[in-house]
């Protein structure tokens, strides 16, 4: 009898073994043919959480958060020389990453979403942080950056067989968008050494591409793209971060006025009044909710002074101000948090 006990324990063990062996090879298939998370499953993954942004309320900018929903409380993150501006919030809403420094010593911070644990990355400004969380692009003066992380500055930006027509950082002007991993190393340089002031890198939903603004001497102002090792450059309309996060709509500025349209290019409605007011176009003022229901944005009055914070509804409806004082509040981002 004993013998049959112990028989069967083994046989009921082997039999769920099996199962296990068999749901996971289920899983492994199943993930396979239906693939990763599309940035529509993403968007509907997170919930809105706060609104990072930068204020000159203390006297110079710093970064602050508040709630969209109760905008009452305003909680000051940094405490830096100089001017702190263009928070980014990392794709699991922890960390923020900044820029801070003055004029062009500017340099790329990341801290906690409660403004703890600041680190120095890189020399540069208008960070923008891969959908995987593991990388930043960024827009820099210098390569690489002079951190710890780095190496000389004086490293080659592009390299010729006659080692005499080298060209390096010191000799040239403009910015350049990088790329680094999130702790700040391996910065490399994706835009060329000839075409200068490119900035405001911002990732597509997948990872894959990159769009930045680029107005230097060989190429007229406008958007670009390219593929994020720096190859496949090409002209476009808008930048990534201008799309929903469900990818089905473009936000955009036109004439004072705030608009949507589709990804096709269809369906365009304009979302603030008949009256321009001063609605702020440039890439660090217009933010989405990350369940791609409203989205955050800088206005002015009708004279086009004091810049105040506003959200307003992905349809155009209610529309509301969250920021009232006489200073600059510009910058906002919106921290995506997971569902719970």
């Amino acid at each position: 009898m004993k013998h049959q006990t112990s028989f069967s324990l083994s046989r009921a063990i082997g039999t769920l073994v099996l199962l296990v062996v068999v749901l996971a090879a289920s899983l492994a298939v199943t993930w396979m043919l239906v693939g990763p998370l599309t940035s529509a499953q993403a968007a509907a993954a997170t919930v809105n959480g706060k609104i990072a942004f930068s204020s000159s309320r203390d006297g110079s900018p710093e970064i602050y958060t508040m709630n969209a929903h109760s905008s009452a409380r305003k909680t000051r993150l940094t405490d830096i020389a100089g001017n702190v501006f263009q928070p980014a919030w990392s794709p699991d809403g922890t960390k923020i990453a900044f820029t801070a420094g003055r004029e062009i010593a500017l340099q790329i911070y990341t801290m906690n979403a409660d403004g703890s644990d600041e680190n120095i990355l890189a020399s540069g400004w208008s960070p923008s942080w891969s959908p995987d969380g593991t990388k930043i692009a960024y827009s820099s003066i210098a390569y690489p950056s002079q951190t710890a992380n780095s190496a000389s500055i004086d490293r080659p930006l592009s390299r010729s067989s006659d080692s005499s027509k080298n060209v390096f950082a010191s000799e040239v002007e403009g910015w350049f968008i990088y790329k680094m991993n999130a702790d700040g190393s391996d910065q490399v340089a994706l835009t060329a050494p000839d075409k200068q002031d490119a900035y405001a890198p911002a990732w597509s939903h997948s990872g894959m591409k990159i769009s930045f603004v680029w107005s230097g001497f060989e190429l007229s102002y406008g958007t670009f793209k390219m593929n994020a090792d720096g190859t496949g450059l090409k002209k476009i309309k808008y930048l990534y971060n201008a799309r929903s996060p469900n990818g089905k709509k473009i936000v955009f500025v036109k004439n004072g006025r705030l608009y949507t349209k589709n990804v096709n290019g269809s369906g365009k409605k304009r979302l603030t009044g008949r009256k321009p007011l001063p609605v702020v176009w440039n890439p660090w003022n217009l933010s989405w909710s990350p369940d791609s229901k409203k989205i955050v944005f800088v206005r002015g009055d009708s004279r086009g002074n004091n810049y105040e914070i506003y959200t307003i509804n992905a349809n155009g409806s209610h529309q509301r101000r969250l920021t009232r004082n006489t200073v600059v509040d510009d910058n906002p981002a919106w921290q995506p948090l997971p569902r719970p």
